[in-house]
């Protein structure tokens, strides 16, 4: 139990370091390649950390995201996991681009309300990605990054007020769609992680 208290904290620290850290044009983090996104995730961020068991009455599982995160034509995955799912300012996500020999380019992570990906093709090549995060009661933060093989790059921060008359709600209804929801994932549990990934 207290180690799941323990994540779950280290999970709302990342969050707010991104918060603190936000800003326009920041470098994109090194860009590492792997064969299997699932297996690297979950023998990093669980097995590595001794997370990959039950923890008090909490289920242990991981999250995917099929998506063309860099509008390549080849479908890339988000991988996130139960302790940093459904935190009130976002769910934390790694990202894993596809690439044309198989295996995926690990460009970086991003926080999102739930699954809230908003994808469009760049017109500089690759992919534009906004995500979302909870600031606050009624306020939001729209991040916007580049997705490209070279990594994952933010270009610009909105910080939105939802009670601010109608501009706040056009501004979501502008980047996200009018109506927009949240992109399926696919939830696989711990049993099925540790025989798929024996130790």
């Amino acid at each position: 139990m207290v180690e799941g208290i323990v994540r779950l904290g280290l999970a709302f620290l990342a969050v707010t370091q991104l918060f603190a850290s936000a800003g326009e044009g920041e470098e994109a983090p090194p860009v590492r390649i792997v064969a299997d996104p699932v297996e690297t995730y979950y023998r990093e961020q669980l097995v590595a950390e001794g997370m990959d068991k039950v923890i008090g009455d909490r289920p242990t599982f991981l999250l995917t995201v099929e998506a063309d995160f860099d509008c390549d034509g080849r479908l890339d995955l988000a991988v996130s996991n139960a302790f940093d799912a459904g935190a009130r300012s976002g769910t934390w996500w790694s990202i894993f681009l596809s690439r044309a020999d198989g295996k995926h380019a690990e460009v970086g992570s991003v926080g999102t309300k739930s699954n809230r990906f908003k994808i469009t093709p760049s017109p500089k090549g690759g992919g534009d990605l906004a995500v979302m995060l909870r600031a606050g009661p009624g306020e939001l933060v729209v991040e916007f990054y580049r997705v490209t093989l070279g990594g994952l790059k933010k270009t610009s921060v909105e910080e939105v007020k939802i009670a601010e008359d109608d501009v706040g709600p056009n501004r979501i209804d502008e980047v996200f769609g009018k109506g927009y929801s949240e992109l399926a994932a696919k939830k696989i549990p711990l049993e099925e992680l540790k025989k798929k990934y024996p130790k």
